[in-house]
């Protein structure tokens, strides 16, 4: 498809300008493509091969629980007596614990939930909160903001895709809520297992919608993705005439030179090749260089997973 359609006075949530519309325009230059996995230049992702001696663990996988009788402190997360308030407490409590499913507690009125941590991206300690899966149904943004959605069912936490989709209870009940205050909010798109692209945002003093704000970014693995970016959409909502939710796109011009960063395609309202005409169902699209890519070509990518961290 060549076109879609007109888009009037569409604005960018974080107060950037607004879009031309689907019609005619200029889209972004294309540049060499980088699938390798992406690191925060604030502390990259240790490697397999960084681990310690005998560590075999693969990334594609969700790590093991820990231990309860290892004599760590009590607030370790090894089992449900133990449970943190966050990942980041884990860590704090049992420095070096690996990436894996813990026991966590956000309030102690709510029972506690294994939940997965990431242990390594950016010194650790972040609590995976929500995880879409490519293939599956739904809007994401209605999935955010909805409430709970699998949070009993810990196979499906990790990088790796799942069969279905996960939210927790942390976003509308606990975001910025003590004792579960935020620091960082972190995005990340997965292949195999391997995080491709990021985002950091200041998670302090946010609610479950406002941290996703181009204002907020404090490092990602787009170079040219900072608060001083030209965008038409940033936001958790996005562009809701085409479903294009956690939209973090520079222009509009017409489907073959549309760009962007990120974008998470709810199938049923696409409009273009690159959300997959063919199938009703979630797509999460990323630029797999350094720089915005037009989503029309190969320096554009689709995710097999899309999680939202906090710390």
């Amino acid at each position: 498809m060549t076109g879609c359609g007109s888009v009037g006075a569409n604005k960018d949530a974080s107060g950037g300008g607004g879009s031309t519309g689907q019609g005619g325009g200029s889209g972004a230059s294309d540049a060499a493509v980088d699938e390798a996995p992406r690191t925060d230049s604030a502390g990259p992702d240790a490697p397999p091969s960084d681990r310690p001696a005998g560590d075999s663990r693969s990334d594609t996988n969700v790590g093991p629980e820990v231990g309860a009788d290892t004599g760590a402190p009590v607030n370790d997360g090894s089992n449900a007596a133990r449970a943190a308030t966050s990942c980041r407490f884990v860590l704090a409590a049992a420095p070096g614990s690996p990436s894996g499913l813990y026991w966590i507690r956000p309030d102690a009125a709510v029972p506690p939930r294994r939940l997965y941590c990431d242990m390594t991206s950016d010194g650790g300690g972040w609590t995976q909160v929500f995880k879409l899966n490519d293939g599956t149904t739904g809007d994401p943004s209605t999935l955010w903001s909805g409430g709970p959605l699998n949070e009993d069912r810990s196979e499906l936490a990790g990088t790796a895709k799942s069969a279905d989709n996960f939210v927790s209870s942390i976003i509308t009940q606990f975001w910025n809520v003590a004792p579960f205050g935020i620091r960082d909010v972190r995005v990340a798109f997965y292949i195999a297992g391997q995080e491709r692209a990021f985002a950091k945002f200041d998670g302090g003093v946010t609610t479950r919608t406002s941290w996703f704000d181009k204002a907020l970014i404090v490092s990602s693995s787009w170079t040219d993705l900072t608060s001083a970016a030209t965008t038409n959409f940033f936001s958790i909502a996005g562009d809701p005439t085409y479903g294009r939710r956690f939209f973090a796109s520079m222009n509009y011009g017409g489907c073959t030179i549309d760009a962007g960063w990120m974008a998470i395609a709810a199938g049923d309202l696409a409009v273009c090749d690159w959300e997959d005409l063919t199938s009703p169902t979630i797509r999460m699209v990323y630029s797999n260089h350094a720089t915005v890519a037009t989503w029309n070509s190969t320096f554009a990518s689709v995710a097999d997973v899309f999680a939202v961290y906090v710390r």
